[in-house]
């Protein structure tokens, strides 16, 4: 089981910023880091035994319905930043749920991988506090004064979890599986299953091109990487 639920979020009207290699921060981390490490895990993910789930869990959340899958190069808020990492995140979820259904496994099995995309809601960590509390010593002081209605509208950590340990704990069901398999990774709020809102999600054309153009982005990383390595 792999949960790829590491993310950032800026606080509001805060500087832009990027990753060690250039690439913007939300982008970077939410989604390219994601994929690179999946990208890498693919082969041994293929190989596991037909008798065992495997399940590649990625956590979102509703800013993904105003993401744009090309968001360019062009300056954004941080919360358009959030949906567009978020969206591609749930875009290469969706890619890696056809991929692993299209292998053709030596021993004849059908491919046992399952891609849920989890929207845990919003929860009150560190994370969303600075984004609430805009970054600023004041914000932090609205935060806590407003904390009784944060403490009714926001879940706790504990509460956030529970639509993940859902999709990582109960059965999958495999009468819902076709005969090219799953197509499409499920998506899951509040523990039940739930629609996607916007359908570029399934285009695969779109797929497609985010996975080449984080492939793309990878490799360069890497040949940077082996660039600095020979110098030292």
């Amino acid at each position: 089981m792999i949960i790829c639920n590491a993310g950032v979020l800026s606080s509001p009207f805060s500087e832009a910023q990027t990753t060690t290699d250039e690439i913007e921060r939300h982008w970077g981390v939410n989604y390219l880091a994601h994929y690179h490490l999946l990208r890498l895990l693919s082969p041994a993910i293929r190989v596991q035994p037909p008798d065992r789930d495997v399940r590649l869990i990625f956590t979102t959340c509703a800013f993904y319905a105003i993401g744009n899958p090309e968001p360019g190069q062009q300056k954004m808020s941080p919360w358009r930043a959030l949906g567009n990492s978020k969206l591609a995140l749930m875009m290469i979820a969706q890619y890696f749920q056809r991929h692993f259904d299209s292998h053709k496994r030596p021993d004849g099995f059908k491919p046992n991988v399952r891609c849920y995309c989890v929207d845990p809601g919003l929860v009150r960590t560190p994370m969303l506090r600075g984004f609430l509390g805009f970054g600023r010593i004041w914000g932090l002081l609205v935060y806590l004064v407003m904390w009784p209605l944060w403490y009714i509208v926001l879940k706790s950590g504990w509460e956030g979890a529970q639509t993940v340990l859902h999709c990582a704990m109960s059965p999958i069901e495999y009468g819902k599986r076709g005969e090219e398999g799953w197509l499409s990774a499920a998506y899951y709020r509040d523990c039940s299953e739930a629609k996607y809102k916007i359908h570029v999600l399934q285009c695969k054309m779109l797929m497609s091109k985010i996975s080449k153009g984080g492939s793309h982005v990878c490799r360069r990383m890497r040949g940077t990487e082996e660039a600095i390595r020979q110098r030292n």
